[in-house]
């Protein structure tokens, strides 16, 4: 897993030996999130309580500020 950036205490991830469509998981909270591009649906993928919405918000905010670098990062380990 390659650690892209970290946002206000969010951690964005871009795993490898992941699944289409184009995501990447944010960390916040101790809880992971899979952010959808470029739809930047949010959905959980562990236990724990969602987030509330402002987190939500930081999260969608961090993600589309740098949706070009994890755009490329994602194309570089899927080619897609």
């Amino acid at each position: 897993m390659t650690k892209m950036f970290e946002y206000g205490g969010i951690a964005i991830f871009v795993y490898p030996n992941d699944h289409d469509p184009v995501h990447c998981h944010a960390f916040v909270n101790g809880i992971n999130l899979r952010v959808f591009l470029p739809s930047y649906r949010i959905e959980k993928v562990c236990e724990g309580k969602m987030p509330n919405v402002t987190v939500l918000k930081r999260v969608v905010e961090a993600v589309k500020e740098n949706r070009n670098i994890i755009g490329k990062e994602w194309r570089r380990f899927h080619g897609n």
